[in-house]
C-alpha cells in the first residue's frame, strides 16, 4: 500500500457527519501543520491466527479449512504539537483533540490513509487513552485506539458482477488484484426458469471446493441475498413481498464464500427439476470492499 498522508477524522456515527481533526504528511515534515506525526504503532498486522471456519469430505477423508484472522488492532499515534504563531497554543491544540473524542458521540475515530489526495483505505477505532506531556518544552500527545475490526478497508464499495464462464451458469469468476487480505462480499442471486431443490455456493480452490450449502428449495423469481462480510453475515430470500431468513438452512461446516486476493471462481451448484437448461440461477449483483492486512 502506497500512502503519503494520514488524516484523523471523528467518525460518522448516530447521524453526526464526519469531521476532520488532523492531517499528517508522510512525505515531508510540514511546519505549517498544527500536528506532526512522529510515530505510529500498530499499523502492521499483529499475530495472524488460524480460525476454523468450515469442513468438507473428499472420499473417506474429512478436510478442515482454517481462515487466517487478526485479533483486534491497537493503534498508538505519537503527535507533536506545533501551534501556529498568533492563532494557536499548546492548550488549544490539546483541547481540539479532546473534542475529537466526543464529536462522533461514540468516541470512534476514523483514520484515512491517503495517496495523491485520494482515500486508499480507512480504519475505525475507539479512543481508549489520550496521554499529554503538559510540562515539556516540546509538548507531544499520544492517542491510543482500539479497533475491533482490524483490517483496513476501502472507503466505498466496489461493484463487480462475476463473469460467467463455460458452462454458462456453473462457474462465475471475479478478480481482486487490489486487496492483500481475503474478505467477504454482498450479493444478490436470482433463480430463473426452474424450481431448485437446493443451492450450493462453492469456492473453487483447485483441489477441493469450499462448500456453502443451503438446504432449501427455491422457485423461479426467488431472490437470494447473502453477505459474508465479517461482522455482518446474513442470508435470506425474497419471494414476492415476503422475506424469509435462511441462516438455519445452512448445513453445519459450511464455508461462507470469500474473495481472496487474485482470481476467484464460484461454482453455483443448483440441482433443478430439469437438467440445468439455460440460466437456472445467476449472480445479479455483487459488491465488496478492498481489504488490507496493514499499511
Amino acid at each position: 500500500m502506497i500512502i503519503d498522508e494520514i488524516q484523523m477524522w471523528a467518525a460518522s456515527e448516530l447521524g453526526v457527519s464526519a469531521e476532520q481533526f488532523a492531517s499528517f504528511s508522510l512525505s515531508s515534515v510540514d511546519q505549517s501543520q498544527s500536528y506532526i506525526l512522529e510515530q505510529a504503532v500498530g499499523l502492521d498486522p499483529d499475530q495472524i491466527s488460524p480460525v476454523f471456519t468450515g469442513s468438507w469430505t473428499e472420499g473417506s477423508v474429512k478436510e478442515q479449512y482454517f481462515e487466517m484472522k487478526l485479533p483486534p488492532r491497537n493503534v498508538a499515534l505519537k503527535i507533536k504539537l506545533n501551534p501556529q504563531l498568533g492563532s494557536e497554543t499548546y492548550s488549544s491544540l490539546r483541547d481540539h483533540i479532546y473534542r475529537l473524542i466526543a464529536r462522533s458521540r461514540t468516541g470512534k475515530v476514523e483514520l484515512r490513509f491517503m495517496y495523491n489526495s485520494a482515500i486508499v483505505a480507512t480504519l475505525q477505532g475507539l479512543v481508549t487513552k489520550v496521554e499529554s506531556q503538559l510540562f515539556d518544552t516540546d509538548p507531544k500527545i499520544q492517542i491510543s485506539l482500539y479497533c475491533a475490526e482490524p483490517l483496513l478497508k476501502s472507503a466505498s464499495y466496489i461493484s463487480d458482477i462475476p463473469n460467467p464462464t463455460f458452462p454458462a451458469d456453473f462457474n462465475w469468476s471475479i478478480t481482486d488484484n487490489e486487496s492483500t487480505a481475503p474478505h467477504g462480499f454482498k450479493a444478490k442471486i436470482v433463480v430463473n426458469n426452474y424450481h431448485l431443490y437446493s443451492l450450493a455456493i462453492q469456492t473453487v480452490t483447485g483441489y477441493d471446493n469450499l462448500v456453502f450449502f443451503i438446504d432449501k428449495a427455491f422457485i423461479p423469481d426467488d431472490e437470494i441475498y447473502i453477505s459474508s462480510e465479517e461482522g455482518n453475515k446474513y442470508l435470506y430470500f425474497k419471494r414476492g413481498t415476503t422475506i424469509t431468513h435462511l441462516v438455519d438452512k445452512v448445513s453445519p461446516g459450511s464455508f461462507w464464500p470469500m474473495i481472496f486476493p487474485g482470481e476467484n471462481t464460484f461454482f453455483l451448484d443448483a440441482p433443478s427439476e430439469e437438467e440445468l437448461a439455460g440460466y437456472t440461477v445467476y449472480f445479479e449483483s455483487l459488491t465488496y470492499k478492498y481489504h488490507y492486512w496493514g499499511v
